[in-house]
């Protein structure tokens, strides 16, 4: 009985599963990646694109990447937390704390948690007035999780702002080889076309490399938005229905 209620609470922690979803995504773009490279469009990207401004996306998109990764993987740490606590509240088990160390029942709460953080100052507030409110604390509590999200925003942002500035390089090399022209031969045109192929080339390729790799990345930070919006109603629902104080328990504290 004890192993089937186990595997039953085990699944219904679904706390990894945006980490999963990342994980497909990745497993897609570098299914992409393989292809591309098979087909030589990356290595004709690299080649023809003199500003190397798509290599500086592809580099900071990588890193950014394994940031978004961390970050998912710290919120489903969060997720897991609530979730095991607001299971083990539902079904009666006690809240309380010995010093800043909290107990749902027998299972301690990881100290370094964000999660288990809040909800002991909302233990150590509400036992020092009974009728208070987060307020302050919640907005702090949500304020951490967007500070580390926000992030995404901004960088989806400079991987276009670098595709838009390989678009401006591009046409200023076509514009240089226009104006460099001295005389209108045959050769000189022919050597003047190739460039400003070459002119045009870096105006797209780099277009496309900040548009797609913004366009993946900001994909990516929005599952972990999702999963910190996730540990932020998983943990104000603990604290105002499980964690709120009852008329009795008020009467004791104003006594």
């Amino acid at each position: 009985m004890a192993t089937m209620s186990t595997l039953t609470d085990s699944l219904r922690d679904r706390s990894y599963n945006k980490l999963v979803y990342w994980i497909l995504l990745a497993g897609l773009v570098s299914l992409a990646l393989v292809m591309l490279y098979d087909y030589g469009f990356l290595g004709y990207m690299y080649r023809v694109d003199s500003s190397r401004l798509s290599i500086v996306i592809t580099a900071l998109f990588l890193g950014f990447s394994a940031y978004c990764l961390v970050i998912i993987v710290q919120f489903s740490k969060e997720l897991s937390v609530a979730t095991e606590a607001s299971h083990r509240l539902a079904r009666g088990e006690g809240a309380q704390h010995e010093g800043e160390t909290l107990w749902v029942g027998d299972y301690r709460m990881p100290d370094n948690r964000l999660v288990t953080e809040h909800l002991l100052d909302l233990m150590l507030k509400r036992e020092r007035h009974a009728t208070a409110q987060p307020g302050v604390l919640l907005d702090s509590f949500i304020s951490q999780f967007r500070s580390r999200t926000r992030f995404g925003a901004y960088a989806s942002d400079v991987l276009y702002k670098l595709g838009m500035l390989g678009t401006v390089v591009g046409f200023i090399l076509m514009l240089g080889t226009m104006d460099a022209m001295s005389d209108f031969t045959t050769e000189s045109l022919r050597a003047s076309l190739q460039s400003m192929t070459g002119g045009m080339a870096t105006a797209l390729l780099t277009t496309i490399a900040g548009l797609v790799c913004g366009l993946v990345l900001r994909l990516q930070f929005n599952l972990a938005e999702a999963v910190a919006a996730d540990v932020v109603k998983k943990t104000v629902r603990i604290g105002d229905i499980y964690l709120a104080p009852t008329e009795q328990a008020a009467d004791d504290v104003r006594a």
